[in-house]
């Protein structure tokens, strides 16, 4: 490749450098501190509305004022002026609308009307059942002479002279026992006892007048005898006590015979007044004085007192051990009659079978 020609270089006259520009004299230096700009905008004067002055409401009053938010209203509107009315809409005050808003009459107030408040009792805590009184009985049953089983109140007996000694089912059968006492024409009781339970058939020359049994759920009249047998699991205790026959007749009169006066408060009853009335209608039966603590029991035949006892002091006594109890909380039934004859009994063999 054939190389290139290089131009020859030529002598130039030089080039003048340009004239500095003019400067300007310097300004005087204030050597005070500058000052802060202000950060404050200015003060813009609000537009102030310049109203009339309004007429007077003459039911301003605080006690008039209504109470509801459209009574408020309404009350405001009435206050303004009908021309501002006028010209807001342009409309005259024939025409109608506004003039009619501002014209509207004020609501009637509501009466305050009390609150009711309705006490909704607590639930009362279940009351413990009553004591189920005997029922009366409709008539007596034709297969069993003496009364039907029921609930009554207590009936304690009282003691007696012991036919035979304390007595265990353990070696001692309870129904031939029974049959021995009815061979015997015996007169008074035959007491089993065992299992939280007492059972009494009470006896007359050989034939059973009552039948009682008492418990935890209180005292029964019964129909039929559960006796011990010798030697079963749980033992009886058997007591035979000895009664005159006028005193077992006024016991099965107390358990068999319906209240004659049942539950008399002795607030109001003179007990010896009314043993008084007992003796002259010549009755036969119980008297019974019930109290939180005791029950006492007067026994009559034939209008003749034959003694009082409690369940505290079973042995007989006088009428005067029973009229102590009526001094406090005590209710008095009386479960006697005049009795006619021989009394209604069961046969010792029908009972056992």
């Amino acid at each position: 490749m054939p190389p290139v020609p290089v131009p020859p270089v030529t002598a130039t006259e030089p080039v003048a450098a340009p004239a500095p520009a003019p400067v300007a004299p310097a300004a005087e230096v204030d050597e005070t501190e500058p000052a802060m700009p202000s950060l404050l905008l200015p003060a813009v004067p609000t537009a102030r509305l310049e109203l009339p002055e309004l007429e007077p409401v003459a039911d301003a009053t605080p006690e008039a004022r209504p109470l509801s938010v459209a009574g408020f209203v309404a009350a405001e509107l009435r206050s303004i002026p009908a021309r501002w009315i006028e010209e807001a809409t342009g409309r005259h005050s024939h025409g109608g609308a506004a003039v009619a808003v501002a014209a509207a009459p004020a609501p009637a107030l509501r009466p305050a009307v009390p609150a009711r408040v309705r006490l909704v009792p607590a639930l009362p805590e279940p009351e413990p059942e009553p004591e189920r009184d005997e029922p009366l009985p409709e008539g007596a049953p034709s297969d069993w002479p003496l009364a039907p089983a029921a609930i009554i109140r207590p009936c304690p007996l009282p003691d007696g002279a012991l036919l035979f000694g304390p007595l265990r089912s353990s070696y001692v059968d309870g129904p031939s026992l029974l049959r021995d006492l009815g061979r015997r024409g015996h007169s008074g009781a035959l007491v089993t006892a065992g299992e939280g339970r007492a059972q009494a058939a009470v006896l007359h020359r050989g034939s059973v007048l009552a039948l009682l049994a008492a418990g935890r759920s209180g005292t029964r009249r019964l129909e039929s005898l559960r006796l011990p047998e010798a030697g079963q699991e749980c033992e009886h205790d058997l007591t035979v006590p000895v009664y005159r026959p006028e005193v077992a007749v006024a016991l099965g009169q107390l358990v068999n015979l319906v209240g004659r006066f049942r539950r008399m408060h002795a607030s109001f009853v003179r007990l010896p007044a009314l043993l008084e009335h007992l003796v002259e209608t010549r009755v036969t039966g119980g008297v019974r004085v019930t109290t939180p603590t005791d029950v006492g029991v007067l026994l009559l035949s034939g209008g003749e007192l034959l003694g009082a006892y409690t369940a505290r002091h079973p042995a007989f006594d006088e009428p005067e051990l029973v009229a102590r109890l009526c001094a406090g909380d005590a209710e008095i039934d009386v479960h006697a009659a005049p009795l006619d004859g021989e009394p209604a009994t069961v046969a010792v063999g029908r009972l056992l079978g």
